[in-house]
């Protein structure tokens, strides 16, 4: 009854980290997921505690703790391979990769999306290999290695067009693959994919990708305007950056308000 009790705690305390995760409160977050493993650990279930292991581990990645978040993952990996839970180990894997490549750890980083992408062969489950591709094309953007980024982003393109998942990823292909054709210097290939992001979320309020995609795009005709000395290019530049300023200031107007609402909701439940 008492191992039944904790777990309910568990799973609650779990349910309210993922809520503030979702907010973007991340410290409210890991304050719940960290009482979630507490109460989780006074019982047995692996599967479980791998996954609030994993949630952790994702909050200290967000923050760039990279180092701390690799012990989670780490943890909930060994847990999930002890139950056969292939599934999850696959994200364990994958979130490790990323954690890795944010050290700087460039071989650790690809030997991990190996490990899951092999793992998405073996369930059958490749719809989910998008972002374990993109992120792949993301890594050698890193290594300066672009023509590598390209043959992994189109791979990724492919994958998603395949599966249905188009909607999802396309304005992060089109900014990626945009992106490493202007770190080539491949400018009006480049203008070509970075304005179809644009497009495709120029109207929505995602302002930190609004605030990508319309900083590269100040770079790009800077490096035009560079080239060919077009006043418009340089006007179209300053256009493009002053929109990224206007979304960075929507995103930390919005981190704002959501912090005042906490207060406020604080003072009200206590």
């Amino acid at each position: 009854l008492q191992l039944g009790f904790q777990k309910g705690i568990g799973s609650s305390y779990n349910n309210l980290g993922g809520l503030y995760d979702s907010q973007g409160d991340d410290v409210r977050a890991l304050r719940y997921y960290m009482l979630a493993l507490e109460a989780k650990r006074k019982g047995n279930d692996k599967r479980s505690i791998a996954s609030t292991l994993n949630n952790i581990g994702i909050i200290y990645k967000k923050q760039e703790y990279f180092d701390r978040s690799l012990v989670y993952y780490r943890e909930a990996a060994v847990l999930n391979k002890s139950s056969n839970n292939k599934t999850f180990l696959q994200i364990n894997y994958y979130n490790m990769a990323n954690s890795h490549k944010g050290l700087k750890n460039y071989d650790s980083a690809f030997y991990y999306y190996q490990l899951s992408l092999a793992l998405l062969h073996e369930l059958d489950k490749l719809a989910s290999s998008v972002d374990i591709l993109m992120s792949i094309g993301n890594y050698y953007i890193d290594l300066k290695q672009y023509d590598k980024a390209i043959i992994y982003f189109d791979s990724s393109y492919s994958a998603a067009s395949l599966y249905g998942h188009t909607n999802a990823s396309s304005h992060y292909y089109f900014q990626n693959k945009g992106r490493a054709l202007l770190l080539m210097n491949q400018l009006d290939s480049a203008e070509s994919y970075l304005l179809r992001a644009w497009e495709l979320i120029k109207d929505t309020k995602d302002w930190g990708q609004l605030n990508t995609v319309s900083s590269t795009l100040s770079q790009l005709y800077y490096s035009k305007y560079q080239l060919r000395g077009d006043n418009k290019d340089l006007e179209l530049a300053h256009c493009y950056i002053l929109k990224a300023y206007i979304s960075r200031d929507s995103l930390l107007n919005q981190k704002r308000m959501n912090t005042i609402f906490d207060l406020v909701m604080d003072d009200l439940v206590n």
